[in-house]
């Protein structure tokens, strides 16, 4: 299938704006349903909305319309509701990520669990206890937010065929990250199991930050197995390369323009690319450093500073960038051989670009 020449490319600024639209007032309608049955549930609501109007990059939204436009769809008012439930989607994984790396920040604010330590905190008085009871209200979130996607996708007026195929690629992507989730929380303890970090990276990440947006997107146009195919692999490196970006923003980004902490990969002992590469790399003194303070929950600042600077002056650093810029060459050249709109091509070497060249 070939994509009409004239067919211009949505752009990510109205992508926000159709995002917005739709999903303001579903969280607003959700929030007083849940508010009418009792305003503690409300509250909960409120911390979910908190969240979304902060919004995010809105990255998987705009795949889903680039995906669906690739294939040929012109009628952007009938997937916008997919494309936002994917927003939705996308939250969801946050909010339990968020539980399972014990963070309580998220887009600079404190996200579900943060804002629940502070409004359980008159009440409980034992923190193991406060903990407990903020965790339990992030998760319920989590699992309001992940039934919430095919509430939105319901909404799209795509004929029965199409948004069946629709929701199959969303649960595959669903699927396939819980996987990737599962393996990178257990690869620091498990030193006795392969769990390659780039294969960590294909499920957790690319499967449905990247791939799934773009498989969802072309399925509600009609689009052809070929080019499902295509926009498939380009989604793999894609999503590859954004997370080994995320890596290296974790560890070496600013705090203030990511909204997280560069020190949470570091104190975990996360198995990235970017440690393993400098668990190769390393000189016999550098390794007996890196391995005696990463994953080490009780380093210091200072510690944290030496692990930075093994990380760069073994080369780990270095070698994650070139791998990085070798996925974007790889995704490039898959789009060279799109049969696409050139508008829309140009719209995904961008996003390449973007993904691979950030700061947040």
């Amino acid at each position: 299938m070939t994509t009409p020449a004239h067919l211009t490319a949505i752009n990510l600024s109205d992508t926000k704006t159709r995002v917005s639209d739709v999903l303001d007032p579903f969280i607003r309608a959700q929030l007083q349903n849940a508010a009418a049955l009792h305003p503690r549930y409300g509250l909960l609501w409120e911390s979910i909305q908190r969240l979304t109007l902060v919004g995010g990059k809105r990255l998987r939204p705009y795949l889903v319309f680039l995906g669906y436009q690739a294939a040929g769809g012109n009628n952007l008012d009938a997937v916008t509701p997919i494309a936002t439930a994917h927003e939705l989607l996308h939250l969801s994984m946050l909010v339990h990520d968020d539980i399972i790396d014990r963070d309580d920040v998220r887009y600079g604010i404190k996200n579900v669990s943060g804002q629940y330590l502070d409004i359980y905190a008159p009440y409980l008085n034992d923190p193991q206890e406060l903990r407990h009871y903020a965790t339990t209200s992030a998760l319920l979130a989590g699992d309001l937010l992940l039934v919430s996607v095919f509430t939105l996708m319901d909404k799209s007026p795509l004929p029965p065929d199409r948004l069946q195929e629709v929701r199959a690629h969303t649960i595959d992507a669903f699927y396939e990250v819980v996987g990737g989730e599962l393996l990178d929380t257990e690869a620091p303890i498990l030193h006795d199991v392969a769990i390659p970090p780039l294969l960590v990276n294909q499920h957790k990440t690319a499967s449905y930050s990247c791939v799934g947006p773009l498989l969802v997107g072309a399925a509600a146009a009609g689009a052809s197995e070929e080019l499902k195919k295509q926009l498939a692999d380009f989604g793999q490196n894609l999503g590859i390369a954004f997370q080994l970006t995320d890596d290296l923003l974790g560890t070496f980004g600013n705090s203030q323009k990511t909204g997280k902490s560069t020190s949470g990969d570091i104190l975990e002992g996360k198995r990235t690319y970017l440690a393993e590469q400098c668990r190769v790399l390393s000189s016999p003194k550098q390794l007996e450093a890196f391995n005696r303070l990463y994953g080490n929950h009780h380093s210091t600042p200072e510690d944290i500073e030496t692990v930075r600077r093994i990380l760069t002056e073994s080369g780990a650093k270095t070698a994650t960038e070139k791998r990085i810029e070798a996925l974007a060459e790889n995704a490039r050249a898959i789009l060279n051989n799109l049969q696409i709109s050139e508008s829309i091509k140009r719209s995904l070497y961008d996003i390449v670009d973007a993904c691979t060249h950030r700061d947040k």
